[in-house]
């Protein structure tokens, strides 16, 4: 991945290997800022750095449709002769628990002088993936019990998945699962039953309510042997959820 940025009279060029991201992976490369001017430039800056960009406040040129969430001063009051060249490299570490990609926003990294002005910096958007043990939950809730994601959004640090249940499923409208795996904390499943069941009131007919179930696994139970994602946890979980969401109605693949 290669971005290129002039502020004149300093070009920025940026590099890194990295194509497509997964959550809690490294990520590095290295920035160039060249002066294509005739003169000695003095007091520049250089600085690289994530951001969460919301498109639809991106496409509409909205003051606050990138919010910084780290950044690197590579360079501070530094001083270009004329085809001169200052060249830095840079690492960050995404959190386990980053915001992916989706159809709402991404992750950005920034680029240039200063970050914080449009005019001084450049944006490169990143293609970030689940990580794959929450991967492994989604396909299970699908192979498992025929249920379909509709949409992934990330929310609040977590990653929130619709899905439209089978037609097995006559009382349950949507199952969301919120997600998300964090280092230290390990993983959180909360499940959002929106379910509709007959309103005993006379004249009243079908009544709609949520039921929630929150999990939270330290990493020695999601994964096996340290590496491998534990479905036999997950499979168990979504089936004791539906069990409690719709009584007397569980229905396997």
């Amino acid at each position: 991945m290669k971005g290129l940025f002039f502020a004149k009279p300093i070009e920025f060029r940026l590099e890194t290997p990295a194509d497509t991201l997964v959550q809690g992976e490294v990520m590095e490369g290295q920035i160039t800022a060249v002066n294509r001017g005739q003169a000695n430039e003095k007091g520049l800056r250089l600085q690289v750095g994530l951001a969460y960009g919301d498109f639809k406040a991106i496409k509409e040129n909205e003051a606050d449709a990138l919010e910084i969430v780290e950044r690197q001063n590579l360079g501070k009051k530094f001083s270009l002769k004329p085809g001169d060249e200052h060249r830095a490299e840079w690492r960050f570490q995404l959190p386990h628990d980053c915001p992916i990609t989706s159809s709402e926003g991404s992750l950005f990294l920034l680029y240039g002088r200063e970050l914080e002005e449009s005019g001084a910096r450049s944006k490169i958007d990143l293609r970030v993936q689940l990580t794959p043990v929450l991967e492994t939950v989604i396909s299970s809730i699908e192979n498992h019990f025929a249920f379909a994601a509709k949409s992934r959004i990330h929310t609040n640090g977590f990653t929130e998945v619709s899905f439209k249940p089978p037609s097995s499923y006559p009382t349950l409208d949507e199952m969301t699962v919120l997600m998300r795996v964090r280092e230290k904390e390990g993983m959180d499943l909360h499940f959002h039953c929106r379910t509709k069941t007959f309103n005993r009131a006379a004249g009243k007919g079908l009544k709609a309510r949520t039921v929630k179930f929150e999990h939270n696994y330290p990493r020695n139970k999601y994964l096996i042997y340290n590496s491998q994602p534990n479905r036999a946890l997950f499979r168990s979980v979504i089936e004791e959820v539906l069990a409690k969401a719709t009584p007397g109605k569980v229905t396997k693949r």
